[in-house]
């Protein structure tokens, strides 16, 4: 008799397993704005090696392929530490916690230059705050950088406390990874050691605007007093593309604040991953070692003040210290922004105080995890933040790789035009949407 009860209880426990597979299944393919299947996937079949298999491992550990995962956030706001928490223990990724730094206590003398940062200003007005504010911003990034130059440590990931990303970022970073990759190769041909290739500086995974690098000769000379100077010639920039990517934010749901890859040629489900020219904000980005370096000798060496993102921007784009910077767009990792009062959202900007925000969203993120959490701690399929577009499935295969090649001089960078949230929300122009 016992072993007739093991062995029902052995088929129910089958049965069950196989009820949640196929539950999960169709509610991923049926007729639910939930996450497609297709997401899951990292290549098209046939492109997939033993090696790549191993870098994907390792991107898909708890600190997402980095020795370290740093999370910024001001001592004081624990609101925003346990939501990060909470979010990140669903995404199966862990976080050291890095302290904010309230800017008051970083005198004058110890920032190398003030020139222009008395003039910092919020939404074009004068802000007795916003000084320390920004320099308790740039002191904590620095801060970061000192760690982990001090501890030696090979990447870091590094998070500002209120972002937000899909709810499956490591798929997201795998196939960001493959870019990454192939633009950080070795010149002898050997295979890389981190996941993310060698020979990066900076990934700038989380922002509001980013650009390419223009495709230009770089051994082309701008010496005046050059009699002779050289031919221009055709060489190219490249766009890694990760094509039927059914996370890809639609292009009316794409919000940045200034300059952005121009991905109108391409399907709405196509990222694109490239040597990144400038960016703005520092909603995540990874340091290597070599790379936290040049960030603590660059940022100490300023003769004119900027915001921690704009400097790291201008050392991507100044290849006189050479600061190789990837960069994928649509970004992977947006600022979340609550429901409730506005006075919440930031430490830098002095938002209003009375004006209240009904509906919780986050720029760029279709699969949000924090507009996900209720659903995914009951073990529910996330859905859309905008479930009354259109649904764009991805077509069969998961997502897959190409690298394409752009002329000299047909790099194209866009300025946004704007766009309009679910809660309506966000700037409208022209009525047309961001790309």
């Amino acid at each position: 008799m016992r072993s007739v009860r093991m062995g029902i209880s052995s088929f129910l426990s089958a049965f069950a397993f196989v009820a949640f597979v196929w539950h999960f299944w169709h509610s991923t393919h049926a007729g639910s704005k939930s996450v497609p299947s297709v997401i899951s996937a990292s290549a098209a079949p046939g492109t997939r090696t033993h090696q790549n298999y191993a870098y994907d491992k390792q991107i898909r550990n708890e600190t997402l392929g980095f020795q370290k995962v740093f999370v910024i956030s001001l001592p004081e706001r624990g609101d925003r530490l346990d939501a990060f928490a909470l979010s990140s223990s669903l995404t199966g990724f862990k976080a050291d916690v890095a302290h904010g730094v309230n800017g008051s206590t970083v005198p004058d003398a110890a920032i190398p230059s003030t020139d222009g940062l008395h003039k910092v200003n919020t939404y074009g007005m004068k802000d007795p705050h916003a000084r320390d504010a920004v320099v308790g911003t740039w002191r904590a990034h620095l801060n970061i950088a000192r760690t982990i130059v001090q501890e030696r440590l090979s990447s870091a990931l590094i998070i500002e406390d209120d972002s937000d990303w899909d709810v499956t970022l490591k798929d997201r970073l795998v196939d960001f990874g493959n870019g990454a990759r192939h633009f950080s190769k070795h010149a002898t041909g050997e295979k890389p050691k981190n996941p993310y290739g060698d020979n990066w500086d900076m990934l700038w995974l989380g922002h509001c605007a980013i650009t390419e690098c223009p495709a230009v000769d770089p051994h082309s000379s701008t010496d005046p007093n050059n009699p002779h100077p050289p031919e221009p010639t055709q060489l190219t920039q490249q766009r890694f593309l990760i094509e039927n990517d059914a996370t890809t934010p639609p292009p009316a749901h794409r919000f940045n604040f200034a300059t952005i890859p121009d991905l109108s040629p391409y399907a709405d489900t196509t990222r694109a991953v490239f040597r990144a020219d400038f960016g703005i904000c520092l909603y995540s980005y990874a340091l290597s070692y070599s790379g936290a370096q040049k960030v603590l000798r660059q940022q100490a060496v300023r003769t004119k003040w900027a915001p921690i993102d704009l400097g790291m921007g201008e050392m991507c784009k100044d290849q006189a210290q050479p600061f190789n910077c990837i960069g994928v767009f649509p970004q992977l990792v947006d600022s979340h922004k609550m429901a409730g009062a506005y006075a919440r959202d930031s430490n830098i900007d002095q938002n209003p105080k009375d004006d209240v925000r009904e509906m919780a969203y986050t720029f760029n993120l279709k699969y949000s995890t924090r507009l996900n959490v209720d659903r995914l701690l009951r073990g529910e399929a996330p859905i859309t933040q905008w479930p009354d577009d259109p649904e764009i499935v991805a077509a069969p295969g998961g997502t897959k790789y190409r690298v394409e090649d752009v002329q000299a001089g047909q790099t194209a960078n866009v300025m946004p035009q704007g766009a309009v949230f679910a809660n309506g929300e966000g700037q409208k122009t022209d009525g047309q949407p961001t790309q």
